[in-house]
């Protein structure tokens, strides 16, 4: 009996090890487009559960997953991407340029 309890404690510990590494939890860095902002953030939430927590498909039409960090380096993430002071950071659309010497104010008076 005492042997069979040995051996359900031991089973148990090796379950708890196994499952315990797999629920650490990490800080991904999220680059978010919606449909009219395009931005970065850090978040302690997996992809699915930071989807459906910040409004689901109908508000972000596209989400990738720029880097994950250890969940004690977020700080660090914080950090290294430039979110301060907000966990946010806007970054201009996809193909939308910041050179704006093309543009002529004045173009109307023409």
């Amino acid at each position: 009996m005492i042997f069979y309890l040995k051996e359900v404690l031991v089973s148990i510990l090796i379950i708890f090890f196994i499952f315990a590494d797999i629920a650490d939890s990490y800080v991904y860095i999220y680059k978010i487009k919606t449909d009219n902002k395009t931005f970065i953030t850090a978040s302690k939430l997996s992809f699915n559960a930071f989807v459906m927590y910040n409004g689901g498909v109908d508000l972000i039409k596209e989400i990738k997953i720029l880097d994950i960090y250890d969940d004690k380096d977020f700080n660090k993430a914080i950090e290294d991407y430039d979110l301060e002071p907000a966990n946010f950071r806007e970054i201009p659309f996809e193909g939308h340029s910041d050179n704006r010497t093309n543009f002529n104010p004045f173009i109307w008076w023409r």
